[in-house]
């Protein structure tokens, strides 16, 4: 999913674009905002939750918002789990995130949020 994001660097390394390789065509300079938000993502994919976790940090993050939005959760309750979730179930080192807020910012970068925009006070549908 996120290759599709950036088909532009499929195949690339961030070292390959840092250094300015051969399979780095046109990217021998700084990388672009596009580049790091990719590498970003990339290292928090490979990012486990916590040490010998098969989950990643943000598909862990992606995975407890989609049940948090399929069970009408609210903030607080979800932060309410994510620190059980963290300070007694994961171990001490664990990765999760710790509020919603902080797993917002986890998986901002790709690109899945929404704008609710509320259409008038007699819920008609806004195109």
């Amino acid at each position: 999913m996120i290759r599709d994001l950036f088909p532009l660097y499929q195949g690339l390394t961030e070292q390959d674009v840092e250094l300015g390789s051969s399979n780095a065509t046109n990217l021998a300079e700084e990388p672009s905002y596009g580049a790091k938000k990719f590498f970003g993502l990339l290292k928090d994919l490979e990012q486990p939750i916590y040490s010998g976790s098969r989950c990643s940090k943000s598909s862990a993050m992606v995975k407890l918002l989609h049940i948090k939005s399929m069970g009408h959760w609210s903030k607080e309750s979800f932060t309410m789990l994510l620190e059980f979730l963290k300070n007694e179930l994961l171990p001490s080192r664990s990765m999760l995130a710790e509020s919603y807020y902080e797993a917002k910012k986890i998986i901002k970068n790709l690109s899945i949020s929404y704008d609710k925009i509320d259409a008038c006070t007699n819920n008609c549908m806004l195109f």
